[in-house]
């Protein structure tokens, strides 16, 4: 059926971006920032903008859950203390703590009824689900937009009447219900089928050309309280922090968070102080970029620029959506070509005989928490793919494949701290030399953002030292097999503990939190353990690894599933090489050439792969084939056998 009959385009271009975080309590809802864009001719008068929800709460696996809802609008100032924050200004002759911030939230939700075995039946569940909006379009006289986010309109219907006792169907429907300002005042009185709208506005106009912003968060939780827990996270997490972004201690500061600017060439803008009801003032500004003499109080709110101390200024840009992640992974030497030496670390390929040695950087411990603003690192995982056959369409192993080689960690789990086999220390370069690193140009200074005192030094301030690839080695040799194929990753993990606050007790408890990286790695970063060269002027100890070979009875990680970068998809093994250049030869009984393979043992490394792929590039048959090897004046021959 027709769902928009009558409908008339508005030429409204809508793009969305979403946003959601793996952190414990900021993991429970999905925010959402929209630009709506007029891309017509038409000039849009009295807009609204807001949602139709149908959600229902219950057991999928129950018939009917959705008939036993509820729905309700929850409306609050919460006051919030925001430990990051020191610093006070004077407001009305009184001063005024920006650590104590208050939050504005309008959230209608629904949730499923208790059973009670009359008229609610669909089975239980505890889980709350609401939507709000976190930020939209302002102004601050409320001349063009609302002068404070807010819903305008927030009402619920079920069952199947007409509208208005039931849902809109039609353009004009919607307008009228969007533009209402109706507010449920009540929750629902029966269990039911319920949907709900909610929506901002008005604005007054816009333009061909102009834009308004919407920021909505969908949030869920363990009753209402938790529901309400995680929406007060989800404002926060958008609110943001402020930050210098034009370099320009001038701006961003003694409360005035807002640049003035024309609105367009020969169009100024007038602007009334709204902070000043008895004698307002009005500027007229004709610049068309945002000049420092420009910034006003346009909030009336002397807290913003929010800066943590009084000693940083400048922060003139409000960062939305900032809220808790784990650390960037490390820097490492899988995969990666190029690294420059180091003075006093010694940096290898991963691969070696029957073992991997894994290298990373200490990256991950040189960036606060945007939310804490503290160093909350707390350790590495090092984790390992073994058996990998490269299923088909794959670029890489998938999350379920990896498993956990070691957790190096600054507080180990053992709890013997310095004495543990996991110290992380115990497997940083003990005898590196810093400060020749920093002359040399290889460790340089990075500004963490950090303003704990615990995670600064008083020559530097906020300051730490990246330090390159080879700080850091852990070597291993559990099981491996050369000439398999295996993938390693190193994640960085942070650490900390939350206060949390029950909100029917009010009792206080100290919860630990945890939040990692997940390892991942492409095709590219395989690794491929190898055997070791031989003695130098000698062939002796030279084999060739399977013979015979037979395909699809090698084990995992030997024989892989052919592509278009590997049509095999499987190799042969000359192994123990030594430790000088030498030419391998692979003949048909007959005498005739196969290929050629040049391997250059000077490093150390004593295999060279054949992938059973001819000169002419055809894949070879089965049957016996000779070899020879030629290095120096020393020659072998041999032989070995392909069963397909």
């Amino acid at each position: 059926r027709d769902l928009n009959p009558e409908h008339r385009p508005l030429n409204l271009r809508v793009q969305q971006s979403s946003y959601a975080w793996s952190t414990e309590g900021s993991n429970e809802f999905i925010g959402f920032d929209f630009n709506i864009i007029n891309d017509g001719f038409e000039v849009l008068r009295q807009v609204y903008l807001g949602f139709f929800v149908d959600s229902d709460a219950g057991p999928t696996d129950t018939d009917g859950y959705w008939t036993d809802d509820g729905v309700a609008l929850f409306s609050t100032d919460t006051l919030f203390v925001d430990r990051t924050i020191d610093y006070s200004c004077t407001e009305d002759d009184e001063v005024k703590d920006c650590g104590l911030q208050t939050i504005h939230m309008d959230i209608m939700y629904m949730y499923d009824i208790p059973d009670n075995g009359d008229n609610a039946t669909g089975g239980d569940v505890t889980g709350y689900f609401g939507g709000m909006f976190l930020g939209h379009t302002t102004d601050a006289s409320g001349t063009r937009a609302p002068a404070t986010v807010s819903m305008h309109t927030a009402r619920y219907f079920s069952g199947s009447n007409p509208y208005p006792a039931g849902d809109p169907r039609n353009d004009a429907e919607r307008y009228d219900l969007l533009q209402s300002g109706e507010r449920s005042a009540r929750p629902s009185s029966q269990p039911g089928d319920y949907r709900y709208t909610f929506s901002a506005g008005p604005f007054t106009e816009l333009l061909p050309g102009e834009q308004l912003q919407l920021q909505v968060a969908f949030v869920i939780g363990e009753g209402r309280d938790g529901m309400i827990n995680n929406a007060l996270n989800a404002q926060r997490i958008y609110n943001g922090r402020w930050r210098d972004v034009d370099n320009n201690p001038e701006t961003g500061k003694d409360g005035k968070e807002t640049c003035l600017v024309a609105l367009g060439p020969g169009e100024p803008l007038f602007w009334r102080d709204p902070c000043d009801s008895l004698n307002p003032t009005q500027r007229v500004v004709k610049d068309l970029t945002c000049l420092p003499q420009n910034y006003v109080d346009n909030d009336c709110n002397c807290c913003t620029p929010l800066l943590p101390n009084a000693s940083e200024t400048g922060l003139e840009t409000q960062v939305h959506w900032v809220g808790t992640v784990a650390p960037p992974p490390p820097g490492t030497n899988i995969g990666a070509t190029g690294l420059a030496p180091v003075p006093g670390l010694s940096v290898q390929q991963p691969g070696g005989d029957r073992a991997v040695v894994v290298q990373w950087d200490n990256l991950s411990e040189l960036t606060a928490d945007p939310i804490q603003a503290k160093i909350l690192f707390r350790g590495y995982r090092i984790w390992r793919v073994e058996g990998w056959a490269r299923p088909v369409g794959s670029v890489g192993p998938s999350p379920q494949d990896w498993q956990l080689l070691a957790d190096l960690s600054l507080v180990p789990q053992d709890s013997l701290n310095a004495e543990s086999p996991f110290y992380l220390p115990k497997y940083a370069e003990q005898d590196f030399d810093t400060s020749g690193c920093l002359d040399e140009g290889s460790c340089f200074y990075v500004s963490t953002g950090a303003v704990d005192p615990d995670t600064t030094d008083d020559e530097h301030p906020d300051l730490k030292i990246y330090i390159p690839v080879g700080i850091y080695s852990y070597e291993d040799t559990l099981g491996l097999k050369n000439g398999m194929t295996y993938f390693y990753d190193v994640t960085a993990y942070s650490a900390w503990v939350d206060t949390v606050v029950n909100q029917q007790t009010q009792e206080v408890s100290l919860v630990p939190r945890e939040l990692e990286s997940l390892p991942s790695a492409t095709e590219a970063q395989a690794v491929v353990p190898r055997w070791g060269a031989g003695r130098k002027g000698s062939l002796d100890q030279v084999i060739v690894v399977p013979n015979p070979y037979v395909r699809g009875e090698n084990p995992d990680g030997w024989d892989l599933t052919p592509s278009d970068a590997d049509p095999t998809g499987t190799k042969i093994a000359f192994a123990k090489l030594p430790a000088e250049d030498c030419t391998i030869k692979i003949y048909t009984l007959a005498g005739d050439l196969v290929q050629t393979i040049h391997h250059d043992g000077r490093s150390g490394n004593g295999t060279a792969f054949w992938n059973l792929i001819s000169r002419n590039g055809q894949d070879v048959v089965a049957g016996v084939y000779l070899y020879s090897i030629a290095a120096g004046s020393d020659t072998k021959v041999g032989r070995f056998v392909i069963v397909r």
